[in-house]
């Protein structure tokens, strides 16, 4: 779920930084000549203000130091969005939260004594291939290698479908999904 949210969230990124401009741009001045009478009407007053020798707007001013410091203005959003504190400090878990005493809380609790911390953070590897028996072979050595992996509490056995050209594997990690891993530098 939150690997999907952080997508949405490049692919909007990118839309609006490249194509919004590209079609602003091909589009040129006839955007200034709208068929919307709210915007012409925004457009002429800004023209008539430029012409009488009033200052411009603080939208246009903006987008005037914006164009012309190109590449500040994408360093700047880089370094600011990179070391911003949502960034430094991201947790996508979905455990009990913050409050012990909720209902919730006390479910996590329930769950990580009965089952262990990683259960509710389970992972499923589905892997297909093209006949049964090397797409098992595959999974089974997958398995095994993920086994070793540190932070790994279990791997089920390899469940194949009927067909056998799809297996899935769950992975239960050592911890759970809002618990920060112990740092290794």
């Amino acid at each position: 779920m939150g690997l999907g949210a952080t997508l949405t969230v490049v692919v909007s990124v990118l839309i609006a930084v490249t194509l919004l401009p590209a079609v602003l741009g091909l589009e040129g001045r006839r955007i200034a000549t709208s068929t919307a009478p709210v915007l012409r009407r925004s457009a002429q007053r800004t023209q008539r203000r430029l012409a009488a020798g009033g200052r411009p707007s603080l939208g246009l001013r903006w987008a005037t130091v914006t164009a012309r410091r190109k590449w500040l203005v994408v360093v700047a959003c880089v370094l600011g969005l990179g070391h911003g504190p949502p960034a430094t400090d991201l947790q996508l878990g979905l455990g009990g939260g913050p409050d012990p005493n909720s209902s919730a809380g006390r479910a996590q609790k329930f769950i990580d004594k009965g089952f262990g911390p990683g259960y509710s953070g389970t992972l499923t590897v589905l892997a297909q291939g093209e006949n049964k028996t090397t797409t098992l072979t595959a999974v089974n050595d997958l398995a095994a290698q993920v086994k070793e992996l540190p932070g790994v509490a279990s791997v089920s056995s390899p469940l194949p479908t009927a067909s056998g050209q799809a297996v899935l594997v769950s992975v239960t990690p050592s911890s759970g999904p809002d618990r920060r891993p112990p740092r290794t530098c």
